[in-house]
């Protein structure tokens, strides 16, 4: 098991047209914020890999995966991955290189829990985008095409463009602190258009003049990504379900293979917002796969010490707690 800088990725001679997005270096520099940060755990015989990026601070180090590990040979079993994983946190603490491993991003779920650490099942949704696409409106249930059409008849506009970055990110920021959740800030999507433009978009549907609903897109050649999104209440019936099907419209009309809405946590009776947000997806959704998130504490004080000085400061500006809604 080796770790690369991403700066020497090429060196490895990895077939790139065979990896998702989430895996190109463009992408992790942006994510990561800082290319310093970037790496890449790698199997000794080349055939699976994890990037990651790594965070430290005055207190504590912390690893996050992008995704989960991936061969570059076929499928990886849950059991090759399992193994590959073990493996990996053995060399982190080992080498002391983290304080903890922590889970991949909402896109993405393990297919299997280590025998050490927190785990809790998670589920991904997607949506098929080979098939025909009317076909694909008529398997969605009753109620989801009854809103999509109600929406389109009403007048509902949906809109796609770079140039919607600053309408996107006011109702995206402004819905994120409401919900005591630090938004991503406006740079991040300022570099994803500047590094990735070709690979993005943001979206938004309005209704008489006023803005309901925003997603920004990400894909490749074989995957999409609803990355994030947000909408602005009171939402006229139906927004937000017309705006996703005009993006896997656009999407499929890109030859795009699958959309990937993101991923919920199975169990634990959600409620509320949460709850609604779960519905959503899975009414919009055509399959789903279940795995993990997981993570592992190396330096179990150290990190209950960062994650109290961490909330008192989040509180201190208001980020959380709904301190701006």
């Amino acid at each position: 098991m080796n770790i690369y800088n991403i700066d020497h990725i090429p060196e490895l001679g990895l077939p790139e047209h065979q990896l998702p997005l989430v895996f190109s270096d463009k992408f992790l520099a942006i994510e990561a914020g800082n290319k310093e940060d970037v790496q890449v755990v790698v199997s000794d015989d080349r055939d699976i890999l994890l990037p990651f990026f790594l965070r430290k601070s005055r207190f504590v180090k912390i690893i996050y995966p992008i995704h989960a590990p991936v061969s570059l040979t076929g499928p990886l079993t849950a059991e090759r991955e399992q193994a590959f994983m073990e493996r990996f946190v053995v060399f982190v603490s080992e080498k002391k290189l983290a304080d903890k491993i922590t889970a991949p991003l909402h896109i993405s779920a393990y297919q299997s829990a280590l025998s050490k650490g927190h785990a809790t099942g998670f589920h991904v949704f997607k949506v098929n985008l080979q098939n025909d696409f009317d076909g694909y409106l008529g398997r969605l249930p009753y109620k989801a095409r009854y809103y999509i059409r109600k929406a389109e008849k009403a007048g509902v506009e949906v809109r796609f463009g770079h140039e919607l970055m600053e309408s996107f990110y006011q109702v995206y920021k402004q819905h994120h602190l409401t919900e005591g959740i630090v938004p991503y800030d406006i740079s991040y999507f300022q570099n994803m258009i500047a590094q990735m433009r070709g690979n993005c978009l943001f979206a938004i549907c309005s209704y008489e003049g006023k803005t309901e609903g925003v997603a920004f897109v990400l894909w490749d050649k074989e995957k999409s990504y609803y990355w994030c999104g947000a909408s602005d209440a009171p939402v006229h019936e139906g927004s937000n379900r017309l705006l996703q099907y005009r993006i896997m419209a656009y999407l499929m009309s890109l030859g795009v293979k699958e959309y990937i809405l993101g991923g919920a946590p199975e169990g634990g009776n959600p409620t509320g917002k949460k709850l609604n947000i779960e519905r959503f997806k899975k009414s919009l959704s055509t399959d789903s796969y279940a795995g993990w998130h997981w993570y592992v504490v190396l330096s179990p004080f150290k990190i209950r010490t960062y994650d109290m000085l961490l909330l008192g400061y989040l509180k201190m500006k208001k980020l959380i707690g709904g301190g701006q809604g």
